[in-house]
């Protein structure tokens, strides 16, 4: 299946601007049938393709060095960061994460044994009201220890 599309509209189509599109086309990622008509489909898929594979050969050396300068620039912060003790690695937030969950867990799972003597002999109302009571303590309880 063939679609005929302007250059105009593969811009469009593709979010690029005209120029951009006439560099595509000249590296053969889109796909060119004549002077201003392309073919829709077969440009969208390389475009896709390009995109995917994540190669940009048509930047200018001014745009790579631009590029590289941005990405030193980030590596420079993080080093910065790490120095300062800004940046805590994942494997700390992994450990303490697994610490406050286990206290909340405790919390609930000792919620039926703390409760239990209290429901002896009360109907389903009053059951429910503690049970409710004993679950927003226990979830207040968990509130706390987050805001610590």
């Amino acid at each position: 299946m063939s679609i005929t599309a302007s250059t105009a509209q593969v811009a469009e189509a593709l979010d690029l601007t005209t120029s951009r599109v006439g560099q595509l086309a000249r590296k053969g990622i889109l796909v060119k049938l004549g002077r201003n008509r392309f073919d829709l489909v077969q440009s969208t898929q390389g475009y896709l393709r390009f995109l995917r594979d994540g190669t940009d050969d048509t930047l200018t050396p001014a745009d790579e060095r631009a590029k590289l300068l941005r990405v030193q620039r980030k590596l420079k912060e993080l080093e910065l960061a790490a120095k300062n003790g800004s940046l805590v690695p994942v494997e700390q937030i992994g450990e303490a994460w697994s610490r406050v969950t286990a206290g909340w867990r405790q919390n609930l799972i000792g919620v039926p044994a703390r409760i239990a003597p209290y429901l002896v002999g009360k109907n389903a109302v009053e059951i429910e009201g503690e049970l409710s009571d004993a679950l927003r303590t226990a979830c207040g309880a968990i509130a706390d220890s987050a805001g610590n």
